[in-house]
């Protein structure tokens, strides 16, 4: 399945984690940092496709977390091929 996650004014990284819970299938455990997004982008919770667009905010204002993300996603694609994982759309397609 494809989900869309809208990163405009996500400024910080409880902002970040709530568009997650918003958007995705997480778990009521959901840890709210990097490692469980991991947790669930290799997990079997059905995410085919996800796009993250209007990342301008997120971007200028979390560069190093915004860096972390997508490394973690660049991983997260070698685990299961099958995912695609795409930034830098400025709106949804």
């Amino acid at each position: 399945m494809r989900y869309e996650i809208d990163l405009r004014d996500v400024r910080t990284r409880e902002a970040f984690h709530r568009r997650i819970e918003q958007t995705v299938p997480c778990p009521a455990y959901y840890g709210r940092n990097l490692d469980a997004f991991y947790d669930i982008l290799t997990g079997q919770n059905g995410i085919g496709e996800l796009v993250f667009y209007n990342v301008g905010d997120f971007m200028q204002n979390m560069p190093d977390y915004a860096e972390a993300l997508k490394t973690l996603c660049a991983e997260a694609m070698k685990q299961r091929p099958e995912l695609r994982v795409r930034f830098g759309a400025e709106e949804s397609e």
